[in-house]
């Protein structure tokens, strides 16, 4: 406590203590809202030295001359990216701007606690320290529910790098802004008076965090709504790759008919063993393309029948045990929906497979205790990471753009108040929606 005893009562400046553990504290706010895959003592540990750390770096340098005072400053921000990358391991970006929302909240409680010390004359100690940990408690409580929703919505993992972009460039203004009296006091955004001054750079750090506050939660709902035109798109692709396969389709089976007439009339009219021989081929090749309605639902044998080919073409085993009827109450844009993606990466995932053998997919539909319970899957060897979200993280290089296949499974049984659920099972991925059943069709 000798630091507190010897430093002024008031002063221009914040004490640097008060910084460091208004720092330390708000990283530690946004490490709890970030997954982490460390150990309850690794956490602890680092948490503890980071504390020392930062007091230390801070009160070694509060002497250093004006010149050195922001790259003194800019290290601080420094240990805080890297206090949040190594205890999460989240990504750069991300990091990036939970960085700099830490160090504005930090500015803004050490501001505010050394504003009400100013005004209220405190100069006990303990009423001080008291004073500090109160309004520290209550900054980050009222903070922490702020951030936690949007801290866990998937949609801050999109967060591009010019994004985060704009954030460091709010979060640099409202430093030098807010500290500007301190550096050069003739000049118009200045304040000369030492309660302007507390005034000043306490409003100008509570504008930098809401702003920068604003500025996330806007950036995560563009990539909410950019999210959900891209599900709505997939949704309309999948339902017109059902209503172009369903014109074919029709066309396939007046064909069928004909030919299968056709081959009759043939066989009835030649007693030439060679001619038998290639009508058999006939109808042995036409037998393969004829389209098999085995699931009691329309549009789903529609969706299996379209897959078929692909799968034929890439020698993939597939089995079905599915009772369609269960599907009548769902509209045909989410059977479509649900299906069409799920075997279409059923189908990317095995077409990869060297061994023809381990080329395998399997569709369920069934009904479990008054629900309609759907699976696909197919073999897969190795572990497919997930996202905070429950979904697969896609294979594809630019992952804002990609992804939505799942999603739009996710997002088309949720409309029946169903759940979806992606994971690796043995040698198997499976995808499963857990849908109530409805009497009534959709």
């Amino acid at each position: 406590m000798s630091f507190l005893m010897n430093m002024p009562v008031y002063s221009f400046n914040i004490p640097r203590i008060y910084s460091a553990v208004a720092e330390w504290a708000a990283a530690v706010m946004y490490v709890s809202l970030m997954p982490t895959n460390r150990k309850r003592w690794q956490r602890i540990l680092m948490t503890v030295v980071f504390l020392f750390w930062q007091c230390a770096w801070l009160l070694l340098t509060q002497d250093l001359p004006l010149l050195f005072w922001i790259p003194s400053m800019a290290a601080a921000i420094a240990w805080i990216y890297l206090f949040l990358r190594t205890m999460t391991g989240e990504r750069r970006t991300i990091c990036a701007g939970t960085c700099m929302s830490a160090f504005l909240l930090a500015e803004f409680m050490a501001s505010l606690e050394w504003q009400i010390e100013y005004f209220g004359h405190l100069q006990s100690i303990p009423v001080r320290a008291a004073v500090a940990a109160a309004a520290y408690a209550a900054i980050l409580s009222l903070f922490y529910f702020m951030e936690r929703p949007m801290k866990k919505s998937p949609y801050v993992e999109m967060l591009t790098r010019r994004q985060v972009l704009s954030i460091l460039i709010l979060g640099i203004i409202t430093f030098l802004l807010s500290n500007l009296s301190f550096v050069y006091a003739n000049t118009p955004f200045s304040a000369t008076l030492e309660r302007d001054v507390y005034y000043v750079r306490t409003l100008v750090d509570l504008c930098g965090v809401v702003g920068c506050y604003a500025l996330r939660r806007q950036i995560v709902q563009m990539n909410e709504e950019k999210d959900l035109v891209s599900i709505n798109a997939m949704l309309r692709a999948q339902y017109d790759k059902y209503r172009a396969y369903q014109q074919n389709i029709d066309m396939i089976n007046i064909k069928y008919h004909d030919l299968k007439h056709q081959i009759a009339g043939l066989r009835a009219e030649t007693d030439s063993q060679k001619r038998s021989a290639w009508i058999d081929s006939m109808e042995k090749e036409l037998e393969t393309y004829r389209p098999e309605k085995q699931t009691g639902n329309q549009v789903l044998d529609s969706m299996i029948d379209a897959k078929r080919v692909t799968m034929q073409q890439n020698r993939i085993s597939f089995t079905c045990v599915a009772n369609g009827q269960l599907l009548d109450f769902m509209h045909v844009t989410d059977i479509c929906t649900i299906f069409g993606n799920a075997l279409d990466n059923a189908i990317e995932s095995v077409s990869l497979l060297p061994d023809p053998e381990q080329r395998n997919i399997h569709m369920e539909v069934l009904e479990r205790k008054g629900f309609v319970f759907i699976e696909v899957t197919n073999y897969c060897d190795h572990a497919v990471p997930l996202g905070r979200d429950g979904f697969p993280l896609t294979s594809k290089s630019d992952r804002v753009n990609h992804g939505f296949g799942v999603k739009s499974i996710a997002y088309s049984a949720k409309k029946y108040g169903g759940s979806t659920k992606f994971g690796t099972d043995g040698k198997s991925f499976y995808v499963r929606c857990l849908i109530p059943m409805q009497k009534n069709p959709a």
